[in-house]
């Protein structure tokens, strides 16, 4: 009896090191696989009837650190957000070129005041007319590629967004997958290591694309959860949904990713979907929303008002200059403004259709705070308060010589005899002047650089003024949070019949924005809308269907309402159609005009460089700034401005950059200290190795030293 307890626990020590060994190969064959914990066999005394009775595996266990795998997962996250942040930064930079480069935008805007030097040289040299252009245009197509590559790289991200969204509904749906198996190996006691490491992978992929935690439950599964506690997986799994749209612009409505719960047995859950963004932290898909969604969007915002600035500046010197010879025809942009309304100017314009020898054939000076116009220094004669009996009188006023036509908010102005043309000036001592600009300003009628949206957003309408929108029209606008909230939404159909019942319209709480935007007007006519929520809430525009008569203009975008109102000022920027290719239409020259300069008197010359002058000063005149993206308002030089632009990308830059590398290096050294802890040591296996090997053989010897005992026994008997 003795001789069979011998060969029996003989047996458990060769099963037991057999087992043991397995282990130790199972970890060194591991060795170099991401996320795997080793196993360390426990083991423990036999007993039988209270006897001891050899030995036996107690548990083979996975060594796992669950603090450190949770520093994993938290720092995973973080350098996944920072990763992907840096890497739309870095093609920022690379497509915005160093500042000394000849592409960038800040070399270009210098280059374009560098070429006005030869023309107060010689205003008259068509081929420095041409250098002029050629850089005015090169500046304007930079500030076009620039935009166009800033809703290009949010285009980018959303379509990573979308990518990461269908990684990360497959390791959920695996995870959920993951959970009942391991449910089943512990209630039959069989082994869920493999499981496990399956799982604590999964995981940790998922990390680096949203922020996660795990949630022991007592059947041995776990719950997947965002740090917030937004159940992933857990009773069923979440199933993530985006669609990228085909183009993004300033203006897109990229929507939300919807979360829908799914049950268990793959059956989607019949409540509303919830938008995963507010429960996001870190992780790749943080940081490539807080690109779309903050980052690229105030980089816009920034280079709008920049271009808005720009245009708005070389504009109101060319408006104020004169071309030499005066041109057949000047065509403004479209004012939003209606006959109807109230012209609003003060001050005095003057008129000229000149010959072709630049000499005055018919001069006309509308004083508008008095209502009233002479022709050729003649008689005063009155004129109505409207836009419609303004353009009227003036066309009275030109004659036979000129004509002057307003149509979709437009004013135009056309000389009839051959040879001849128009010019439009300001009255030295008492300039025309409508929301802080001047007559051709406003108008736009001889101005250089024109945009997709509006420069001037300084209407000039007042309270009393009629809005000019049907009923019919509708506008919804909403407030969005930091992290893709909406905060607040309404539709508001146009009521009443002034500015300032429009205004008091859009602050309704009830009917219109006012419970999450206030709105108010400046005495240029300017309307500012302001979230409640702080500088870190947008407010958009989804829609708007509103049109002010015939001009075609919608609320937002004569007021510059929405996000996308200020990015897009830098679309499509370029020269205006009459001055491509056409150099002579260059306004270089600032006639001085007097009262005594009549019909005969030469108004123009060749040699005039006095505008040229002017657009040179622009380099030195600082302009005032309204607050942009990441710069507040400011008044500077646009060069000053320009190079504060590009610091400030570059400082965005370079955070981004920081961050990563912070973030990679404690990713690095948690994960360093948590290998150190579960990962596989070579010399500690090879070290148990020798130990089972021996303790193997001894087995193997115990055995063969029982059968020897049988024998003899054998051969007594």
């Amino acid at each position: 009896m003795s001789i069979n307890i011998i060969l029996s626990n003989a047996v458990s020590g060769l099963n037991t090191s057999q087992a043991a060994l397995r282990e130790i190969a199972n970890n060194v064959s591991n060795v170099n696989t991401p996320g795997y914990a080793r196993r360390v066999v426990e083991q423990q005394t036999r007993t039988i009837g209270g006897e001891s009775a050899g030995v036996e595996i107690a548990e083979i266990r996975r060594v796992v650190d669950s603090y450190l795998q949770r520093q994993v997962y938290s720092a995973s996250g973080d350098a996944g957000k920072y990763q992907e942040m840096t890497r739309l930064h870095d093609k920022l930079q690379a497509l915005l070129g160093r500042p000394d480069e000849q592409t960038s935008i800040a070399s270009r805007i210098d280059s374009a005041f560098s070429a006005i030097a030869e023309l107060v040289v010689d205003p008259a040299s068509t081929v420095s007319r041409s250098n002029y252009l050629f850089a005015l245009e090169s500046m304007a197509s930079t500030v076009t590629r620039l935009a166009d590559e800033v809703q290009g790289l949010r285009q980018e991200a959303d379509q990573l967004i979308e990518d990461k969204v269908t990684r990360a509904n497959a390791i959920i749906q695996r995870i959920d997958e993951i959970n009942p198996m391991i449910a089943s190996q512990e209630v039959t006691g069989g082994s869920v290591a493999g499981l496990r490491d399956e799982l604590d992978q999964a995981v940790a992929e998922l990390s680096e694309i949203l922020d996660v935690r795990i949630e022991p439950q007592s059947n041995g599964t776990v719950n997947v959860v965002t740090s917030n506690g937004f159940v992933l997986v857990g009773g069923g799994h979440v199933q993530l949904s985006y669609a990228t749209p085909t183009s993004v612009s300033a203006g897109s409505d990229l929507g939300s990713i919807e979360a829908r719960r799914v049950t268990s047995g793959g059956v989607p859950s019949s409540a509303p979907p919830q938008a995963l963004e507010p429960n996001l932290i870190s992780g790749a898909l943080s940081g490539l929303i807080e690109m779309r969604d903050r980052d690229l969007p105030a980089i816009a915002q920034s280079l709008g008002e920049l271009a808005g600035a720009l245009t708005d500046s070389i504009n109101r010197i060319h408006n104020e200059n004169a071309a030499v010879p005066a041109p057949a025809s000047l065509s403004g942009r479209n004012t939003g403004l209606l006959t109807t309304d109230a012209h609003g100017f003060t001050g005095t314009a003057q008129f000229f259709v000149t010959d072709s020898g630049g000499s005055i054939v018919r001069r006309v000076d509308m004083d508008f705070t008095a209502g009233t116009y002479s022709v050729n220094g003649g008689a005063s004669v009155g004129f109505g308060g409207t836009v419609g009996a303004m353009v009227g009188a003036l066309n009275t006023a030109l004659g036979a010589s000129a004509s002057a036509s307003f149509a979709n908010g437009t004013l135009s102005l056309s000389a009839s005899g051959s040879g001849t043309g128009v010019t439009v000036l300001q009255d030295t001592a008492s300039p025309a002047d409508r929301g802080g600009r001047g007559f051709s300003h406003f108008f736009g009628l001889n101005d250089a650089l024109r945009a997709y949206r509006p420069a001037i957003l300084d209407t000039g309408l007042t309270a009393g003024d009629a809005h000019g929108f049907p009923g019919s029209g509708q506008i919804a606008m909403r407030a969005v949070g930091a992290d893709g909230t909406v905060l607040g939404s309404n539709s508001l159909t146009i009521s009443g019949t002034t500015i300032g019942d429009l205004v008091t319209a859009l602050n309704d709480p009830t009917s219109g924005f006012g419970s999450f935007a206030s709105f108010s007007l400046d005495s240029d006519g300017r309307l500012t809308a302001t979230a409640t929520g702080g500088a870190s809430v947008r407010l958009e525009v989804v829609s708007d269907s509103t049109l002010r008569g015939d001009t075609a203009l919608s609320v937002s975008t004569l007021f510059g309402l929405g996000t996308a109102a200020g990015p897009e000022r830098a679309r499509d920027l370029g020269l205006v159609p009459s001055l491509r290719n056409t150099p002579s239409a260059l306004a270089l020259a600032r006639p001085a005009v007097d009262a005594s300069m009549m019909p005969g008197a030469r108004l123009l010359a060749p040699g005039d460089n006095r505008g040229a002058t002017a657009l040179q000063g622009l380099l030195s005149t600082k302009v005032a700034f309204a607050a942009a993206g990441t710069l507040g308002a400011t008044t500077e030089t646009v060069s000053s401005y320009a190079a504060r632009f590009l610091s400030g990308i570059s400082n965005l830059a370079a955070r981004a950059e920081d961050m990563t590398s912070d973030a990679m290096k404690l990713s690095e050294a948690v994960s360093l200290r948590r290998d150190e802890v579960q990962g596989v040591n070579l010399d500690e296996e090879l070290a148990s190795l020798l130990v089972y090997q021996q303790a193997y053989n001894a087995s193997a010897r115990m055995i063969q030293a029982a059968q020897e005992l049988f024998d003899t026994l054998t051969q007594i008997v």
